[in-house]
């Protein structure tokens, strides 16, 4: 876990820095300054992007919304335990339980 965590802080200002000096566009990758202000899809490819993220948002508070108000389940309480004995948890109980004549208790 600490070697994933170190991979994405060591990775994220190489991403970060090759991001803003790059774009990438249905030719290719091309450097950031070879392309006229003109012909740049940064606003189409921001439009999605934030659309992206205003559905991720929508779902979340969907579900978070879910979450709360959604009704409880009441626990079924375990059945009562004879009062004549007890259950065997262990295997070295069962054996003795086998071995006894009367219930283990």
């Amino acid at each position: 876990m600490q070697a994933i965590i170190v991979f994405l802080l060591l990775g994220f200002p190489i991403a970060l820095i090759l991001a803003w000096a790059f774009e990438l566009t249905p030719e290719g990758i091309k450097r950031e300054s070879e392309i006229a202000p003109n012909e740049s899809n940064t606003r189409q490819t921001g439009r999605k992007i934030v659309g992206v993220t205003v559905a991720v948002a929508v779902l979340a508070a969907g579900l978070f919304a879910f979450q709360l108000l959604r009704p409880r389940l009441t626990s079924i309480s375990a059945p009562a335990v004879a009062s004549a004995g007890k259950l065997a948890s262990t295997p070295g109980e069962k054996a003795a339980c086998k071995r006894q004549v009367t219930r283990c208790g």
